[in-house]
C-alpha cells in the first residue's frame, strides 16, 4: 500500500522548540507521525523520544489511535513528573494509521495539521488547536495570540480529534507542524505536495526562516 515516504526535520540544536518526525511500518498497517514540543524548561528531546517510543509500542500491540494517544499522554506526564518539570509550552502530536485496504485513521492534538492530495486537489484534513486558528475558523477579530494552545499533550485538555477516511491508489498524505504549513502560501504548498515526492517534505521545511524549526512527513499510496 505504501509506495514511498519522505520526512524532513529542522532543529536549532538548543532546548528551545526542537521537533521530531517519525515513520514506521507495523505488520499489515502503516503508522506515521509528527511530534512537536515547545518548552524552554522541560528536557524536551527526551520527552519527544518518550512520545514516539510509546506511540510505536502501542501501535505494535495493535492498539487503536485514540488509545495510543491516551498511553502517550500518560507516558509524557509520568516522564515530566519524574523530571520534576511542568509542561510549560505544550506538546503536539499528529499520527495516521492506514491498513492494507486503505482505511485510514488520523488523530491530532496541538499545533499540527494534515493534508490529503486526491485527484490533483489538496484538502486540509484538520485544524491546529490554537486560539489563532479558532479565531480564523469563527471569523473573529485578530487577538494576536497565535501561540496559545487550546489543547496539548501533558495538559488537562489533551484529547485528540479523530477522523477516519478511505485512501485510494495515488493518494498522498502529509503530516506537518503548523509553522511548516503556514510558511508557504496555499498555492505554493499545494504545488509542492503535488510535485516529486522525494523532495516534497524537504522543500516545505526548507521554506522556514533560518530561526524556525519544523517537521513534515509525506507518504504516497499505491494499490
Amino acid at each position: 500500500m505504501i509506495a514511498f515516504a519522505t520526512q524532513a526535520v529542522r532543529e536549532l540544536g538548543t532546548n528551545w522548540c526542537p521537533e521530531v518526525a517519525s515513520t514506521l511500518s507495523v505488520r499489515d498497517r502503516l503508522l506515521f507521525a509528527v511530534c512537536q514540543i515547545y518548552d524552554d524548561q522541560t528536557p524536551v528531546r527526551e520527552s519527544a523520544r518518550a512520545i514516539m517510543a510509546e506511540l510505536d509500542s502501542a501501535h505494535a500491540e495493535r492498539v487503536d489511535l485514540e488509545r495510543c494517544f491516551t498511553r502517550v499522554n500518560l507516558r509524557l506526564q509520568a516522564h515530566l513528573a519524574a523530571c520534576h518539570q511542568p509542561m510549560g509550552g505544550g506538546a503536539s502530536l499528529i499520527a495516521a494509521s492506514v491498513n492494507a485496504n486503505g482505511r485510514a485513521m488520523l488523530a491530532h492534538v496541538g499545533e499540527v495539521t494534515a493534508f490529503r492530495v486526491h485527484d490533483g486537489g489538496v484538502e486540509r484534513l484538520c485544524i491546529p488547536h490554537t486560539l489563532e486558528d479558532e479565531r480564523k475558523q469563527r471569523s473573529l477579530p485578530d487577538w494576536n495570540v497565535s501561540r496559545v494552545l487550546l489543547r496539548s499533550l501533558g495538559s488537562p485538555n489533551w484529547r485528540p480529534d479523530v477522523v477516519t477516511f478511505e485512501l485510494v491508489p495515488g493518494d498522498r498524505l502529509a503530516l506537518m507542524t503548523r509553522e511548516v504549513a503556514d510558511v508557504t502560501p496555499h498555492g505554493i504548498r499545494a504545488e509542492i505536495l503535488r510535485g516529486p515526492l522525494e523532495i516534497a517534505a524537504q522543500k516545505l521545511v526548507d521554506a522556514l526562516p533560518h530561526n524556525r524549526v519544523g517537521a513534515c512527513v509525506v507518504v504516497n499510496f499505491e494499490a
